[in-house]
């Protein structure tokens, strides 16, 4: 277990050096800062060159303010940005 902060993409970059695999629980962020926060874990996985980044879909879930539409259109955007991140 590392400590790291979502939007702390600097932080994040040193916790994750030598880490071989990663899960990543969304958390209960709006979906326009969780997308960023997203990003920023995502890209400092590939930066570290992790070999095993694993999402779950479960944050977000019922969270007061967002709609379902906005959770589901945070979770595609995270895909995606993992997807290019593998290429």
């Amino acid at each position: 277990m590392r400590p790291g902060d979502c939007d702390q993409p600097e932080q994040l970059q040193t916790s994750l050096g030598g880490v071989d695999a990663l899960v990543i629980v969304p958390g209960m962020a709006l979906p326009k800062e969780s997308i960023q926060q997203h990003r920023n874990v995502i890209d400092a996985a590939r930066a570290a060159d992790m070999k095993k980044l694993v999402t779950t879909g479960l944050g977000r879930m019922g969270l007061a303010g967002a709609s379902s539409l906005e959770s589901c259109s945070c979770g595609i955007k995270m895909e995606d940005r993992f997807r290019a991140s593998m290429t």
